[in-house]
This record gives structure tokens, sequence and C-alpha cells, in this order.
């Protein structure tokens, strides 16, 4: 059987020493359900008090590639006032400890205390939203595929963000000529993307990592399947392409604001995108985003995808 793995077991296990088994607990608590809870800056700190200066950046990198939150406060039962919520994570950020997640939690500081400036710069969807048209024989092909490939695909009534879909996993390495061209699109478009801003004058374009890969699935919807509000943890972009047009109402890709914060919708970037055979989506990754439900029954298929550090 295999061992449970919590947050607190997976630090007792670093700090008497037995330190990689101990990571590798601790890896598996924050690629799973125990992400939102895992104290990854306490913790780190904790060794850092012990003099196990290491094992405590091991940890933070750990936490960093995997999309821990590594706030002592403002990311825990702890709590924090917003502005110094904000202050934490500025902190962290200009020691390079920075993700997605991270980002997220720090607009969501910023708007709860008012501080809409600084989070315009770090939204910045004039920047950093983009669409872009692929060849329409590409969508063509990529939507046979999708559905050819239908009977393999996992239900997901409720895993993650996804409700009532079905989900194709590791498309990136798919040996299918379709996927094939298609990775290679998204790859080139998401290299001009990043490149992009790297140069440009936002709040972390310097911190923007070099390094990537492309982890896509794919998602086909028969009648009601959508996606709940959520970002994506890992990796700096995400997107999305759609094979094929939507039919009647609903189905739409809406960019907007998480719940329980300040700021108005254009605050944090609202974007509805309408499904059309060839577009590929391109944001942050720290982007909130959901999708519509179909109001009748009809097929919805599309490739999502993040672009995570080279392991």
């Amino acid at each position: 059987m295999r061992e449970p793995a919590n947050p607190n077991a997976a630090f007792a296990a670093i700090a008497r020493g037995d330190v990689e088994h101990g990571f590798k607990l601790y890896e598996r608590c924050l690629r799973g359900d125990y992400l939102p809870d895992a104290p990854a800056g306490l913790h780190a700190g904790m060794l850092d008090e012990a003099g196990r200066f290491e094992e405590a950046e091991r940890l933070r990198a750990l936490a960093v590639k995997y999309s821990g939150d590594l706030a002592t406060r403002a990311g825990s039962f702890l709590g924090a006032k917003p502005e110094d919520a904000a202050r934490e994570y500025e902190a962290l950020f200009e020691r390079g400890l920075i993700n997605s997640r991270m980002i997220h939690k720090y607009l969501q500081a910023l708007a709860n205390s008012g501080q809409m400036e600084r989070h315009a710069r770090v939204m910045a969807p004039g920047q950093l939203f983009e669409l872009v048209s692929l060849d329409r024989s590409l969508a063509r092909d990529v939507d046979r595929m999708l559905l050819e490939m239908e009977d393999r695909a996992e239900e997901q009534e409720a895993v993650q963000s996804v409700r009532n879909m079905r989900m194709l996993s590791g498309l990136s390495k798919a040996e299918h000529p379709a996927a094939q061209a298609l990775i290679a699109e998204i790859t080139t478009h998401t290299r001009d993307y990043l490149r992009r801003w790297q140069s440009s004058d936002h709040p972390f374009a310097h911190l923007v990592s070099d390094e990537m890969q492309i982890k896509a699935w794919g998602l086909i919807s028969r009648g009601e399947g959508y996606n709940i509000p959520h970002i994506h943890g890992e990796g700096w972009a995400t997107g999305v392409f759609y094979p094929r047009k939507i039919e009647g109402r609903g189905g739409e890709l809406v960019i907007g604001p998480p719940k329980n914060v300040g700021g108005s919708k254009d605050d944090w970037g609202y974007r509805e995108v309408r499904p059309k055979a060839g577009l590929l989506v391109l944001m942050p990754s720290f982007y909130t985003h959901w999708t519509v439900p179909l109001e009748k029954t009809g097929i919805r298929t599309s490739v999502a995808f993040d672009v995570v550090r080279e392991a």
C-alpha cells in the first residue's frame, strides 16, 4: 500500500534526517490534494532555524516548481492584512521565489488593499492576453483526432476544475501526426509569447523563465461540460486551442475575477472568448478563467496546455 502523504509528515521525515523520503512525500503533497494546505514557507523557515539551510532552499525550490505558496503569514492560517500580505509576497519575489499561485494571491492582496495601480501593472491584459489564428486544416485534423480517441478518454465528473467532460491526457507526447503538428505550433507561438513578455516593461519580465515544455491535454464535452473558475498553478503561461466553433449559446471561455475580491471585472482583465476553429488563446497562468456550460446538447472540443519548467 502506498504511504499516505501530508505536509507535516513529509516535513517530519526531512527534519529527522530521512531527507530523500521526506522530499518525495512533500512533492506528492504539492502535486496532490494537500497543495492548498501545504505550509512550505513555514517549514522552510523552521529548517533555516535548525541550521538546515540546504534542505530549506531545496524545499523552497520544490514549492516554486509545483505551485506551493511560500508566504508564512499571507498564505497560511496565520493570516495577514492585505497590505501586509502584499509586502510579504513582494519580498519573496525579490528573492526570485515566485510562481503562478503566489502571483495570483499577490493580486488578490493588492485588490483587497486598494492598490489598483500595482494590480493593473501585473495583470496587464493588453500585454499578456493574446489570440492567435492557426491553420483551419490543422484544426480539422485535431478535431478528428480527438473524436477518434474519445473512447480512450477518462470521464471527469468533478476533477480539479473540470465538470462533466472527458479528458485525454498526455497529448504532448502522443504519436498521432495531428497532435505532433499542434504541439509544434503551440511551442513556436508560446516561445515567442514568452520572449515578448521577457522584453516588456512588465514587473515580472526579468523573472520569466527561458526553460519550457508543453503539457497538453484534450477535453471533449457533449452537453453541459464546463470548467469552474481556476488558475493554473505551474509555469508562467497557459492556453487553449479550439479545433471547432461552437453551435448555439454557451461554451465561451471567460477571464475574470476570482470570488470575494476587490476591484472590478475590468481590473481582472475581463474577456469572453467564443470558440472558433483554429483559435489559440495565450495568457498568464495566474489569470482566473472558466467556461460557460453549453445551453443545448452539442460537442465542444479543445486542447488545453500549460507551459512549465523543463523536468
